[in-house]
């Protein structure tokens, strides 16, 4: 009996071991079930989708320096008007053996199917038997902001600044010209004119579509810190401005002024007043007709104003008599000029052009 007893403590403990065993296997199993490379996807694209972009940072490091991160934000990406959805991560074959794993995974924004293969590599295993994945290749896309008009942009609600360039045209023509990269996650986002400059222009572009690029095999991996070098995935936006009323108002307003100051004695002579008026011997100087309108180029470092009709009486600066009264129509131009910080332009009257 005793020897019966012994048996049967020796049969139950081993059979316990044995249950031990097959738990601990199952619960590895089921555990290693939510730590796959299909897991580790759409864990990420779920955190993007629903616009968590800090924690998708923290995820996968874009490798991005912080003065090109300004839209990698909770704030800018849950601004975008569109963000990814629909996503489907395709099953990978891992064997155990594996080290690294690519998989595909597909997803829509704004109604268009994208697709994107992602690189994973296999990391050392919790306690020798859990799995775990790393994504060696971040969704985030290069985008290049460039702009004549503009020294910062507001997209998805952030305030983007823009460098000043080496200035572009002649020597005679030359334009500001600013530029920025920034990388954003996929998504539609609002592009309006940055606080410096938005009362007197509104930008031509109003949207920025940024799309994931299948091209994996070409982006760095989160170790970096700058991925400047990254190009096949390169986007460049060009901003430029629209005049605003406001614009249209003080260029106005401006040549208005100077249309008085060139029927007065003595600015009546300066170098961009109309010939007809540049005489110290003119009797009368009235305006018949004011400018009511003008015309702003593009990019708007310029202007010409609409129709002036000048009305003297007496000798001109050719020296001609005219004890009548003469007509004299004309237009001005001039430019309009963009000081880096500045809200308001400079606007200067240059000339006077015959109109006919």
């Amino acid at each position: 009996p005793r020897a019966r007893r012994q048996l049967k403590v020796g049969v139950g403990a081993l059979v316990l071991v044995l249950v031990l065993v097959v738990a601990a296997v199952v619960a590895v199993n089921v555990l290693n079930s939510r730590r796959t490379p299909e897991k580790e996807v759409a864990t990420y694209l779920g955190l993007i989708a629903d616009g968590h972009a800090q924690a998708a940072n923290e995820m996968v490091d874009p490798g991005v320096a912080s003065s090109k991160g300004v839209l990698l934000t909770d704030e800018a990406l849950s601004a975008a008007t569109s963000r990814i959805t629909s996503i489907n991560v395709e099953d990978a074959d891992v064997d155990r053996g594996d080290d690294t794993v690519r998989i595909t995974a597909t997803f829509r924004l704004d109604g268009e199917k994208l697709e994107h293969t992602f690189s994973l590599r296999r990391e050392d295993r919790d306690y020798g038997l859990l799995d775990n994945w790393t994504i060696e290749d971040s969704l985030v896309d290069k985008v290049k902001l460039s702009s004549t008009a503009f020294d910062s942009l507001t997209i998805g609600g952030q305030d983007v600044s823009l460098d000043k360039i080496d200035s572009v045209g002649t020597i005679d023509t030359k334009e500001a010209h600013y530029e920025t990269e920034q990388y954003v996650y996929p998504g539609l986002y609002d592009i309006a004119a940055g606080s410096s400059r938005s009362k007197y222009l509104s930008p031509d572009k109003t949207s920025l579509r940024v799309e994931s690029s299948d091209s994996s095999s070409n982006r760095s991996s989160g170790n970096s810190s700058d991925r400047s070098s990254d190009s096949s995935s390169d986007q460049t936006v060009t901003v430029e401005g629209e005049p605003t009323q406001d614009l249209k108002d003080l260029v106005l307003n401006k040549v208005k002024q100077e249309t008085t100051d060139c029927t007065t004695v003595p600015t009546n002579t300066d170098s961009e007043c109309p010939p007809a008026v540049q005489s110290t011997h003119l009797s009368k100087m009235e305006v018949s007709t004011e400018a009511t309108d003008v015309t702003i180029d593009s990019p708007p470092t310029g202007f010409t104003s609409s129709k002036i009709v000048v009305t003297t009486t007496g000798t001109s600066s050719t020296g001609a008599v005219t004890p009548r009264p003469e007509r004299s129509s004309f237009t001005f131009s001039g430019d309009i000029e963009w000081t880096e910080g500045q809200e308001e332009p400079t606007v200067t009257v240059q000339r006077a052009m015959n109109s006919y």
